[in-house]
């Protein structure tokens, strides 16, 4: 990236993120949730095609989550694909259009998240809708 749009393109990722106010503040000193919308704006400055998330959420207050969760539903209505990686039932309820379910490093199952959340087709997610730890 052309070291003339570096500062433009951060001001617009941290707008993006609602954390142009902390602009000049240390990282170490954001809350958790500032912290990984700090990451997600990064991530967003260069302007991905795809942005692959794993467990953004996590170990977040609601308010942090909703705001992450805001963010990432702007980000795909703009255009961007978003990979999320999550092991909750209700941010894929929220954010999911389509489900991708992992067991022991493969794919058991990849359909529409209405159809997974129904009805998943195999055992293994059958057992993980139930609350089960499958292993």
């Amino acid at each position: 990236m052309a070291r003339s749009d570096r500062g433009r393109r951060a001001q617009a990722a941290l707008q993006r993120a609602r954390l142009a106010h902390l602009a000049h503040a240390a990282a170490r000193v954001l809350s958790g949730g500032e912290q990984q919308l700090l990451s997600i704006a990064r991530a967003l400055a260069t302007e991905p095609e795809i942005l692959i998330l794993d467990e953004p959420t996590s170990n977040l207050d609601p308010s942090a989550t909703l705001a992450i969760e805001g963010l990432v539903g702007a980000i795909r209505s703009e255009g961007t694909r978003v990979v999320l990686i999550t092991h909750d039932l209700g941010q894929v309820r929220r954010l999911a259009d389509e489900v991708a379910f992992l067991y022991r490093g493969r794919v058991l199952e990849r359909t529409p998240s209405t159809a997974f959340l129904a009805q998943p087709a195999t055992a293994e997610a059958q057992a993980f809708m139930r609350g089960e730890i499958v292993l």
